[in-house]
């Protein structure tokens, strides 16, 4: 198996993780069985890893210098090219 499924399927399996104990933890506060800052650090760190996670899954960009906006005002801008379009009478296209 490429390591870049491996990759995706081990990011995907763990959100879910993350998501389910996230749930977890706020029911408790909710209950009153986890204190509301313990579960609020909980929460934090939970977030930032579902954010690593999602960077993860995200596809590599090819590193690509970035223009200088004098640059791109300097090309041409493209000309739309014309739409062939008929006239159609009745239900029937043509």
């Amino acid at each position: 198996m490429k390591s870049s499924v491996l990759r995706k399927v081990l990011c995907k399996f763990l959100i879910g993780v993350l998501l389910l104990l996230g749930m977890m933890v706020f029911s408790a506060v909710a209950e009153g069985a986890l204190s509301l800052v313990t579960g609020l650090l909980l929460g934090l760190a939970g977030l930032l890893l579902l954010n690593l996670l999602c960077g993860l899954l995200l596809p590599r960009q090819a590193s690509q210098p970035q223009q200088a906006p004098a640059a791109r005002a300097a090309r041409p801008a493209r000309k739309p090219r014309p739409v062939p379009l008929r006239v159609v009478h009745g239900s029937r296209a043509a």
